[in-house]
């Protein structure tokens, strides 16, 4: 970030202040249940304001977290590294002599001690790839995110398909000017890649030389949010007033119990855990903290939950009203409670939605309806009810497997995994240590659902989903075909060059374990799946990556990254490689 002689003159006017705001800060702690100092630094991210300050002088009455206060740590954080991708069937290259070959062979001694190094990488089975990835906003040290692998422009490589990256590290840059500076470790790369050309069905050859790596990505960093106080005339009692109102309000799980989301540093900077019933929509938390009310009497509470009884119940304005009342807590569901009943299912959608990140199951119907009827409430829904750790709501979410539309049933299939990985639902078999399948009872018809987005995965919705006599597969070394009897004759060679011999039921799942069995990892069973669909030999529908995508076009929160969002190439790669000088 930029710096001039007045910012570091002010920074160490900070400085010296910093005894008496430490002291201020134990303050605050203590009287607001803080036990769980925070010892990580505040965040470098450039700070997104909610909403800007309007008035630099103080003013006396009741003010919103949004109205004084920018949010920081909102954005996804961009790292990238340089990878070898493995296993190819001799489409790779050897790399050039350059910073990037010189980078990749350290990275591969200190990231999986490799002593063969120069000739692992002249094997025309590996290529040279850079790797990139985001971080998601409040993610901790051990989550998972999806990864975008690329080839040099200049390689001679035809195709990373079926590669395996090996693990590499990952690290955030720093754009200084007209310098690129490198960031420490921020996470690590590694899995199994899958080319573009596999998803979207294309012979273009820049598609063969890009891929995904579902979940490839595992953060060592936590990704704290914070709060900036803005305006020079806010006096110290601000940051004492924002915290004890926001940790009245949202807590965290700890090892000793729950404890206050909110940490101040200085009387200008508060720290932000984030509620574990918030983990999956970042967006709706810094929207709702936005709405936060702090120095307001009980009175003044009163008045404004008539206010808001009142904006509720007009469509136009539910939205807004209805995070304001999520906002306030407990004293609100009554107003929540009674929105429900109205005749406008705008209005008791947003009355539900809050209720249900307050814990409240009773508009659990409504979420259901509107994701029903509008296309464009389904993402905000199924996050909601993902929210809510409750029975009630994943066996309320499993009626939507038996409904037509493949994009409510892997909606709520994936709202179940989110509320609960361990729910019998929603458990399955990970195979060839790549992928997830699971198989999940449905009276619709049947669907196979392939997921390369945040999670390696095949869902199998009904039994019936199967393949039919016509069925045969033909590729170097593995020939599947369909016999008289009903049953699947698999016929693969093996890299010892020994013949395994398999027979399975034409069911769909049972010849994607017998194929797991013999090592055929995810990639290979999209092949076999899609090709199947496409000839017509599967009796069932084919769908990749058909989960509810985030619609704005109805309202407008907070925009972060979805765990739906595609990651695709941006030119900080470019910016990426300047970090690596080649060698003159």
């Amino acid at each position: 970030m930029k710096t001039d002689q007045s910012k570091t003159t002010t920074n160490r006017d900070q400085f010296l202040k910093i005894g008496r705001r430490l002291f201020l800060a134990g303050v605050i702690a203590s009287s607001v249940g803080c036990q769980n100092m925070i010892r990580r630094g505040q965040s470098s991210d450039e700070p997104l304001n909610i909403s800007k300050y309007a008035n630099n002088s103080i003013q006396s009455g009741p003010r919103s977290v949004g109205e004084i206060c920018g949010m920081v740590g909102l954005d996804s954080a961009k790292v990238y590294g340089i990878g070898l991708a493995t296993d190819l069937n001799g489409t790779g290259s050897a790399p050039i002599e350059s910073g990037q070959r010189e980078h990749l062979q350290r990275e591969l001694r200190l990231s999986n001690s490799a002593d063969n190094v120069p000739e692992l990488m002249a094997d025309k089975n590996t290529e040279l790839v850079i790797v990139e990835g985001r971080i998601p906003p409040g993610a901790q040290a051990g989550d998972y995110f999806d990864l975008h692998v690329v080839t040099m422009s200049d390689s001679n490589a035809t195709s990373i398909d079926s590669g395996v990256l090996m693990q590499t590290r990952l690290r955030k840059m720093a754009n200084l000017g007209n310098r690129v500076k490198k960031g420490s470790v921020s996470a690590t790369a590694s899995g199994p890649v899958i080319i573009r050309s596999l998803l979207n069905d294309s012979d273009d050859h820049d598609d063969a030389l890009q891929a995904t790596v579902p979940a490839g990505g595992k953060t060592t960093i936590d990704r704290h949010l914070g709060l900036r106080i803005h305006g020079e005339e806010i006096d110290q009692r601000t940051a004492l007033q924002i915290t004890q109102a926001i940790n009245k309000r949202f807590h965290y799980r700890t090892n000793l119990g729950h404890d206050g989301v909110a940490e101040p540093k200085t009387d200008r900077k508060i720290t932000l855990r984030v509620p574990q019933v918030y983990r999956h929509n970042i967006g709706r938390y810094a929207s709702v903290l936005n709405q936060l009310v702090f120095a307001e009497n009980s009175g003044q509470l009163k008045e404004r939950l008539s206010e808001l009884e009142a904006q509720i119940g007009q469509p136009t304005q539910s939205g807004l009203a209805a995070m304001q009342l999520e906002a306030i807590g407990d004293e609100a569901k009554p107003v929540l409670q009674a929105a429900l009943l109205h005749n406008d299912l705008e209005v008791r959608f947003h009355a539900a939605e809050a209720l249900a990140y307050m814990g409240d199951t009773g508009g659990t119907s409504e979420l259901i309806a509107a994701a029903k009827a509008d296309k464009s409430y389904r993402w905000h829904a199924f996050a909601a009810l993902a929210s809510m750790d409750s029975r009630e709501s994943a066996n309320t979410l499993s009626e939507f497997f038996n409904h037509p539309e493949i994009e409510l049933r892997y909606g709520a299939f994936k709202a179940i995994r989110k509320q609960n990985q361990d729910d019998p639902i929603v458990t399955g078999d990970y195979l060839t240590n790549e992928f997830f399948l699971h198989e999940v009872d449905t009276t619709a018809n049947p669907t196979i659902h392939i997921s390369t987005r945040n999670r390696a995965e095949i869902v199998v919705f009904g039994s019936k989903a199967s393949f039919n006599d016509n069925f045969l597969h033909v590729q170097s070394g593995l020939t599947i075909k369909s016999s008289e009897n009903g049953l699947l004759a698999v016929t693969a060679y093996l890299p010892d060059f020994t013949r395994e011999q398999r027979v399975c039921t034409t069911q769909a799942a049972d010849l994607i374990r017998t194929l797991a069995d013999l090592g055929y990892g995810f990639s290979s069973q999209i092949k076999i799946l899609r090709q199947a669909s496409e000839n017509g030999s599967l009796n069932a529908e084919l769908a990749i990556n058909a989960a509810p995508k985030l619609d704005l076009s109805r309202r407008k929160p907070q925009r972060v990254a979805s765990d739906f969002e595609d990651i695709k190439p941006v030119s900080g790669v470019n910016q990426f490689l300047n970090w690596i000088k080649p060698i003159k």
